[in-house]
């Protein structure tokens, strides 16, 4: 794309080069696959891979589930970090980090050099739940509610 500078008088003129970047989605396209899912644990460090390579050296980006974009060599809030070999690193992982992140890595000609889609999916830490249940008297119902799953194994003893 080129842009045309012309100053007041109109008797000077500049041609610039400008480079069009239209940003790309985390969300797979219809067909694409997604390289090997990875698994994290909540407040755990959880970092995405992302192999760049290429001359001159290519920088990479990260498209966010939210559609929000890291860039690699640029202070990152959030608890984000983008390492010189493009991975990304979650520093505390939460359930919302769920999603798909997609790398992306383009060199100082604007040449895409490497692309790679990666879902990430956050698990509930492994927990002990202890119950005890008593049936006197006999018309209480005991109910648990939790917003994830859970598999209860349970002892039943004095039968």
């Amino acid at each position: 794309v080129s842009a045309i500078w012309l100053n007041t008088a109109g008797r000077d003129f500049d041609v610039l080069q400008l480079r069009l970047a239209v940003q790309e989605s985390a969300f797979p396209y219809t067909g694409e696959l997604s390289g090997p899912p990875v698994t994290g644990t909540i407040k755990d460090v959880v970092t995405l891979p992302c192999r760049i390579s290429g001359s001159p050296e290519p920088l990479a980006s990260w498209i966010l589930p939210d559609g929000n974009v890291v860039w690699q060599g640029l202070a990152v809030s959030g608890g984000l970090k983008v390492y010189s070999n493009g991975s990304l690193s979650l520093l505390t992982s939460t359930l919302k980090d769920t999603g798909y992140y997609r790398c992306i890595a383009v060199n100082q000609y604007g040449k895409e050099t490497a692309q790679e889609l990666l879902l990430l999916s956050i698990l509930v830490e492994k927990s002990q739940l202890f119950c005890s249940l008593s049936l006197s008297p006999p018309s209480l119902k005991p109910t648990l509610s939790l917003h994830h799953p859970l598999l209860l194994l349970l002892t039943m003893r004095g039968l």
